[in-house]
């Protein structure tokens, strides 16, 4: 890797100023940390349409699978941390998905959305939640506010995680949650990936974490950890996506073809990764001290 200094001055986790590129396109630059692996990256060169690769509104059977998911996930973990009486934050709500599911167990007033992009808060205002188009350090939320907080796959967007972390620690009640999903770039998918891993997710995604560097990331902000853990649901659409750009495969039949051969070598795969503690994205659970 190329030696080279960073726009940034220092890490995020250990706080060196001592970074490689670790790859090089057309919409940015990736540095990795020479002293702990983060991965941050430079710029985003041209704009995208967020609403056309987030949210789609296309009925397919992906969104019926994460509805269900994030039913059980709502009913076996995010209860154990929250009644319905008190008020909790999705951030980067996208279409609202996650929304609509929590507004089965809660009303609808105890429940707020934080997404940037304007056309996607507007489609979650049109189904009756309150959403703020603008980052979470933007809102002015009240201090203590809320008792949870979630961020499925959000972290890796953040511009400044410095910032939104810290106001994530003034809007959170003193022992509120924060949850959040993030790929990992412990997983051997990465490894096996490198630039073409689905982590990198050009050029949406802006800092890359490991289960280790996130939760020392939370520590040293005035969080303590409550469990980290797999998550195993991701698994197989992650290395399909990982090898569909590392095989460039371009036509949806021929990798709709290679995805059945696929299939036994991404079970293994997720198997042995998980049994060794390297998913494709991992979950962290910590409370506020």
């Amino acid at each position: 890797m190329q030696k080279k200094e960073a726009f940034f001055k220092k890490c995020l986790v250990c706080g060196k100023n001592d970074f490689s590129i670790f790859s090089k396109n057309e919409y940015r630059i990736w540095y990795t940390c020479c002293s702990c692996g983060l991965l941050r990256k430079k710029h985003i060169k041209k704009e995208v349409n967020l609403r056309e690769n987030y949210y789609g509104g296309k009925f397919n059977l992906g969104n019926i699978y994460n509805k269900i998911y994030f039913y059980f996930y709502i009913r076996f973990v995010l209860l154990s941390y929250i009644n319905n009486s008190e008020f909790l934050l999705d951030l980067g709500c996208g279409d609202g998905r996650f929304l609509g599911v929590l507004g089965r167990f809660f009303p609808k007033k105890m429940i707020y959305g934080v997404e940037p992009d304007p056309e996607g808060a507007l489609i979650v205002g049109q189904k009756g939640f309150v959403v703020f188009d603008k980052v979470l350090s933007k809102c002015g939320f009240k201090s203590d506010f809320f008792k949870v907080i979630t961020a499925f796959h959000v972290v890796e967007h953040f511009t400044d995680p410095i910032e939104e972390i810290r106001e994530i620690g003034r809007v959170l009640k003193p022992g509120g949650y924060f949850v959040a999903f993030t790929p990992n770039i412990r997983s051997w998918g990465f490894k096996i990936g490198g630039k073409d891993w689905w982590g990198f997710d050009s050029p949406y995604h802006t800092v890359l974490w490991s289960p280790e560097l996130l939760g020392k990331f939370l520590e040293d902000n005035g969080f303590e950890i409550v469990s980290r853990r797999n998550l195993v649901f991701e698994q197989i659409s992650c290395i399909y996506n990982t090898l569909k750009v590392k095989l460039c495969v371009k036509n949806r039949f021929v990798f709709s073809f290679i995805k059945i051969l696929l299939v036994p070598f991404s079970l293994i795969l997720t198997l042995i990764e998980n049994m060794f503690n390297y998913s494709e994205s991992f979950e962290i659970i910590v409370r506020k001290k």
